[in-house]
């Protein structure tokens, strides 16, 4: 038999079936071969833990920082609500404020209508009484000129009487 053929091991068919004849020197290489091995999947079992417990690490990470997230969103979501029911009484408050300046402006503009009208009534009133100031005036001077006539005529009367008493008072034969 061949000891190449079956990796340096020596099968006896001296001994029977199942029974193997090994070297101190093969039996060295196959425990040394054995330790490489078992230090070989040592390491790789070591290097999985450490993938193990990175991807763990990386884990809790990303769960902390998930759960940081969703708090945040949680958080946002509620400014976003008290926002939103701000911007709502914000724009409640404008729309009454636009009503009211509308109202406003309805008044101011109905209160020049009734300035114009009343500035009209007053221009009408004015020009009314500049009127019968004309007429009072004219009244006035036809009232001299009647008072002036008839204070001359009082005076062209008493003028005539006294000369009627004097006229009266001379003899008939003159």
């Amino acid at each position: 038999m061949d000891p190449q053929a079956n990796n340096g091991i020596n099968l006896n068919p001296q001994w029977g079936q199942g029974f193997i004849s090994i070297s101190v020197s093969q039996l060295n290489g196959l425990t040394a071969r054995s330790i490489a091995l078992e230090q070989s999947q040592q390491r790789e079992a070591a290097s999985r833990i450490s993938a193990v417990r990175d991807i763990l690490e990386i884990h809790e990470i990303a769960s902390n920082t998930i759960h940081s997230q969703a708090n945040r969103i949680a958080q946002l979501e509620t400014t976003h609500q008290r926002e939103g029911q701000l911007l709502a009484a914000a724009e409640t408050a404008l729309t009454n404020q636009e009503r009211k300046f509308s109202e406003q402006a309805e008044q101011l503009r109905r209160a020049e209508e009734k300035s114009d009208q009343k500035d009209v009534e007053i221009a009408r009133l004015i020009q009314e009484r500049q009127h019968w100031e004309r007429v009072i005036r004219s009244k006035e001077a036809e009232l001299q000129m009647a008072t002036g006539q008839y204070e001359w005529n009082l005076a062209l009367e008493e003028r005539v009487r006294v000369l009627e008493s004097k006229l009266n008072q001379l003899p008939a034969s003159e």
